[in-house]
């Protein structure tokens, strides 16, 4: 199979379009005159903010995959999109 047309590739190009722009604040930080002082603050936030992440994306997996049967039952019944919008109206917070 040919590289260009596989998905890693792909990815790959599509994240080369963005590092100019994600990679920036890292690189202001970096250059900034008191990083020693703020990269380690910065590090210790990173370290509880990835932490609160990965609960909330297994929160919102779990909620995913009910809503997923959810929406395959009212998809399955061929009852159309009425029921589908009330499905979606439910899981409004």
């Amino acid at each position: 199979m040919d590289d260009a047309a596989t998905a890693s590739a792909r990815l790959r190009r599509k994240l080369e379009l963005l590092e100019p722009f994600v990679g920036l604040p890292a690189r202001r930080l970096l250059q900034h005159p008191h990083a020693p002082e703020i990269y380690p603050r910065y590090l210790a936030a990173g370290y509880h903010v990835t932490c609160a992440m990965l609960e909330l994306m297994e929160a919102a997996l779990a909620r995913a995959r009910e809503l997923d049967a959810e929406l395959i039952l009212v998809c399955l019944s061929g009852r159309g999109d009425k029921d589908l919008a009330e499905v979606l109206a439910q899981t409004k917070p």
